[in-house]
């Protein structure tokens, strides 16, 4: 699968091929929300997950045909909106919208395994 990666400082785009879900596991991991801020797994027009974000504070978005777009809502309602840096553009999102480690990790590993959104997981329109 396709993975595209960013680093801001210097501002280097990267795009690599691999067959290694523990690859892609890797680089999530490795994201700060300063130097490297955004992992993508596929292709534009095409199934796409990009996980932004880091230091505990994730946000996960797809698409399964290049057109409608998904985003992991996985946390409380309630909490307070948090601003999270993805490709140099940091942003207010509301906690729901706000993954763990744990949970951008699980997103990506079904999504390079199947080319689908992981169904145990909730998403929002």
């Amino acid at each position: 699968m396709k993975l595209c990666i960013d680093s801001m400082h210097p501002r280097v785009p990267g795009e690599i091929e691999t067959t290694d879900v523990d690859q892609v596991e890797q680089l999530i991991r490795r994201l700060d929300q300063e130097r490297y801020t955004i992992v993508s797994l596929g292709e534009p027009d095409r199934p796409l997950l990009m996980v932004c974000g880091g230091k505990g504070d994730y946000i996960v978005t797809a698409t399964p045909d290049g057109k409608t777009w998904s985003g992991l809502a996985m946390g409380p309602r309630d909490g307070p909106s948090k601003r999270i840096n993805g490709g140099g553009q940091p942003a207010d999102f509301p906690s729901h919208e706000v993954a763990t480690l744990d949970q951008a990790l699980a997103a990506a590993r079904y999504f390079f395994q199947h080319g689908a959104l992981d169904p145990s997981l909730k998403w929002e329109n």
